[in-house]
């Protein structure tokens, strides 16, 4: 007989019929080593649950928000991240909301529509000599008012204040 073979025949003979509470145990600890470790898997609290709702909350609330970041310039930015989003909402009614909101900003304004303008937001306004606030929506410079320029869900709308480009 080999050796692997003869040393298998052995182990098996002393823990079969010499103790049988060894393997008992042994099996209780293998069990209780398989909970342990799939636990998270199959619990509803665990944290890849969590993960995965949250991921999906976030996603919902993106589907459905607009972002606004206003950028001073000055290494200050506000960011607002709900800005609910309705259908035909242009970037003149984003900033506005951002303005309603109990920490917004005050903005001034002029004209509809096509011809809207804004002037200033909070105590910095328009200089022709200097520096304006110009607005892109998803890292794109604006190239039309923002009284048409129409939002989608996810938008980030930022307005800068600084020279034009």
């Amino acid at each position: 007989m080999l050796p692997s073979a003869r040393l298998k025949t052995i182990l098996e003979d002393l823990t079969v019929k010499k103790f049988p509470s060894v393997v008992a145990f042994g099996l209780v600890a293998v069990v209780l080593l398989w909970a342990t470790l799939m636990h998270p898997v199959l619990s509803a609290e665990s944290p890849q649950a969590d993960t995965k709702k949250q991921t999906a909350e976030k996603k919902s609330v993106r589907r459905n928000t607009v972002q606004v970041i206003i950028d001073y310039g000055d290494g200050v930015k506000k960011h607002f991240h709900q800005i609910k989003w309705k259908d035909k909402m242009t970037v003149q009614d984003v900033t506005v909301a951002a303005s309603k909101h109990p920490r917004g900003i005050q903005i001034k304004q002029r004209g509809k529509k096509a011809t809207a303008f804004l002037s200033q937001i909070d105590d910095l306004a328009n200089n022709p000599r200097g520096r304006s606030w110009i607005y892109r929506v998803n890292g794109k410079q604006a190239d039309r008012s923002f009284g048409i320029c129409l939002v989608q869900t996810g938008d980030i709308v930022t307005w800068s204040y600084q020279t034009y480009p």
